[in-house]
Formats: C-alpha cells, sequence, structure tokens
C-alpha cells in the first residue's frame, strides 16, 4: 500500500475514533488530524471537506458491519437448522429453543459491543444524535435495515406466525441494549437476557420466566441422563 493510501487509511480511522469519543458534531479536520497525529493540512489534502471525510468514514464502518452481522447470523442460522430438525410439538422442544436462541442472541449482542469500543460506539452516536450531519442522513440507517432484515430472516427460520411484527421486538430488545451501551461502562446482561427472552418465548409460544424454563430444562436434561444410567445404556446412545 503507498504512503498516501496508508496516510488515507489513517485519517479514516481516527475519524471514526473521533466520532466515538465526541459525536458527528465533535469530528472536525482539526480533531482528526490530532487523534491521527498528523498535520491538519494533510486531512485537507485527501478530504476536500468534511462531509466527503464522513461518508467514507462511514461508508468503511458500514462495510466492516455488514460483515460481521453476516457471519453471526450464519451462526445463528446453523443453530435454528438443527432445531428445526426436532419435534416442534412438544413443549419442552419448543422451551429449549428458546432458550439457546435467547442464550446465543444475548452473548452475540453483549459481547459484541464490549470487544470492540470504538464501532459500535460510532453507531451507536450515528443513531441516536439528535442532530445528525445533513451528510449522513442517507446512510446513517444502513446497518439498521440490515439488522432489521436479518431479524425478519431469524423469525421466518423459526417458524414464526408473523416475522415481521416478531422481528420489531427483537430490533427492540437491540435498541434497549444501546441504550444502556451508551449510559454505562457495563450494561446489565440480565437485563438484556430477560428482554430477549421474553420475544423468543412469545414467538415460540412457551409460558414461563426465563428462570422457571431454565429449570426446566435442567430437569429434564437431568431425567434424560439418569433414565440412561438406569437402562446402562448411556454410551450406545452416544
Amino acid at each position: 500500500m503507498k504512503k498516501g493510501e496508508l496516510t488515507k487509511r489513517d485519517i479514516i480511522e481516527a475519524t471514526l475514533r473521533v466520532i466515538a469519543k465526541h459525536g458527528v458534531h465533535g469530528t472536525t479536520f482539526r480533531a482528526v488530524a490530532d487523534e491521527a497525529d498528523i498535520k491538519l493540512s494533510l486531512v485537507g489534502y485527501h478530504f476536500p471537506d468534511r462531509s466527503v471525510l464522513l461518508r467514507n468514514a462511514i461508508a468503511i464502518l458500514f462495510s466492516r458491519q455488514s460483515s460481521l452481522i453476516n457471519n453471526v447470523f450464519n451462526e445463528i442460522f446453523g443453530l435454528i437448522g438443527k432445531f428445526n430438525q426436532r419435534d416442534f410439538r412438544r413443549s419442552i422442544s419448543r422451551a429449549e429453543i428458546a432458550l439457546l436462541l435467547s442464550d446465543a442472541v444475548t452473548d452475540v449482542i453483549f459481547n459484541y459491543y464490549l470487544s470492540d469500543r470504538v464501532d459500535p460506539r460510532v453507531l451507536l452516536n450515528l443513531k441516536f444524535d439528535i442532530h445528525p450531519d445533513p451528510a449522513l442522513i442517507h446512510v446513517r440507517n444502513l446497518g439498521h435495515r440490515s439488522l432489521k432484515a436479518y431479524l425478519i430472516e431469524l423469525c421466518r427460520q423459526i417458524n414464526s406466525d408473523s416475522p415481521v411484527d416478531d422481528s420489531r421486538l427483537l430490533a427492540g430488545v437491540f435498541t434497549l441494549f444501546e441504550l444502556e451501551s451508551l449510559q454505562q461502562r457495563r450494561p446489565d446482561y440480565r437485563k438484556i437476557h430477560n428482554a430477549v427472552w421474553q420475544c423468543f418465548s412469545h414467538i415460540l409460544n412457551v409460558s414461563g420466566s426465563l428462570h422457571e424454563v431454565s429449570e426446566r430444562v435442567k430437569r429434564h436434561k437431568m431425567t434424560s441422563y439418569d433414565a440412561l444410567l438406569d437402562q446402562d445404556d448411556l454410551f450406545s446412545s452416544l
């Protein structure tokens, strides 16, 4: 990569860090130059105005987000594919599916927002900025729309009667988590887990609280395990 291209990339990454720290309004050429530790004139040389700089930075961000979302949901869809081979008519089966999906989705969004403090924070500042930069109006919801499409497909794959409406429930959980992330360094995992559970228990028509169903599934698994031991049939079932 040529020196000019490396400098341009450094400027874009510095821009994202500035947005994460200070929001869109605080992202100036001076702030970006200070963050990148380069001369102010170099920022202006590579980007003629602030709008072009912001658009380039956000394009890179959404490119990374699309790849991440695709990988995450492919794993979840693979999990659902295994579930779809099971007997959905048994309540315990639906409960176990709802429980495992709740665990998986909660872990995904929780670990993502804690593992990378830059990109998620940029997304949050773009989404919740009361007065977004006019140059970003056409791109600020791209990530949200792609996530919504995945959530609708997720609800379809778990045989939801109304995938669009049910996906809105899950989107609401993501928004709840995002707001939690803005307010504190470490959001409450249990609050998010319970909210995700309420969505999946509704979609899969499972009754009971997260704690109740967790205990129920544990008892069922233990009963099955004990039965295999009693029958001396544990290893033949593996």
